[in-house]
């Protein structure tokens, strides 16, 4: 036959919608077949609490190609597990070291989860509040040169012969042995 459930609170009042269990509580259920019912069944459910939602930081939101930085976890939990996530995936084998950083270099947004001790009960930091990093990089390579660079030449002048890409930050030259 078809079943359906009935639950009741301690005070053996009929829950009809779901209630989110937050404190130890005391369960009846009964099973319904038609007009007949199981015999009620107690139960108590023992609530293991979440831990807060990780508060992050972010070392340096910019870096170069090739360069690292960190995401700080503010005061983590004794004993709680933390995951770093890079957009919204989890990043494999990053480890919380112990001066409360996992160390970054790619470019994404992070967040971070932290999950209590033996349980899975666990929060993920604010998705509002994800850290995104960007990666500059910058290549620069040299065209043929078909005609001698003559004395006086500006720099302008010398764009025609290098290729430079970047991401949109600006390009310093410098001289020889300068910089």
């Amino acid at each position: 036959g078809t079943y359906t459930q009935k639950w009741y609170n301690s005070d053996g009042e009929e829950v009809t919608s779901p209630v989110k269990v937050s404190t130890q509580t005391k369960y009846t259920t009964k099973l319904i077949d038609g007009t007949c019912e199981s015999a009620a069944t107690d139960f108590t459910l023992s609530v293991t609490q979440e831990p807060s939602a990780p508060s992050i930081s972010i070392g340096s939101e910019k870096i170069c190609n090739g360069e690292k930085t960190f995401i700080l976890v503010d005061s983590p939990l004794a004993n709680h597990i933390y995951k770093l996530f890079k957009d919204g995936n989890e990043v494999a084998n990053a480890t919380l070291n112990n001066e409360n950083k996992f160390i970054i270099s790619e470019e994404g947004s992070y967040t971070v989860k932290v999950t209590a001790p033996q349980t899975a009960c666990g929060l993920t930091s604010d998705p509002s509040q994800a850290k995104t990093l960007t990666v500059t990089s910058v290549t620069l390579a040299l065209n043929p040169i078909s005609a001698p660079i003559c004395s006086g030449t500006t720099l302008a002048d010398i764009d025609t012969y290098v290729k430079i890409t970047t991401n949109g930050d600006r390009v310093a030259w410098f001289e020889a042995n300068s910089g």
